[in-house]
């Protein structure tokens, strides 16, 4: 995953998922977004700090959606 700037340059990269990412969800504050791929995993990364979140499915992943209040809940949510 390759996050960039309006003017196209790259501000992080993540290397998560060993196969192609299938979908990525932002939460409304944009502190937090979330990518799932084609090896089964959903992973959620902080993009403030290295907070990472990782699952782990036996099947190809196509869709993700993160709670758009996801960053400010205890009970964090994410469907993959």
């Amino acid at each position: 995953v390759h996050l960039l700037d309006l003017a196209g340059n790259e501000v992080c990269r993540w290397q998560q998922h060993s196969g192609a990412v299938s979908d990525l969800s932002f939460d409304k504050r944009g502190e937090y977004i979330a990518s799932t791929s084609e090896d089964g995993t959903c992973v959620v990364q902080s993009l403030l700090s290295d907070e990472r979140e990782s699952h782990w499915h036996d099947r190809p992943l196509r869709a993700v959606a993160l709670d758009p209040t996801y960053a400010k809940r205890r009970s964090r949510r994410v469907c993959c």
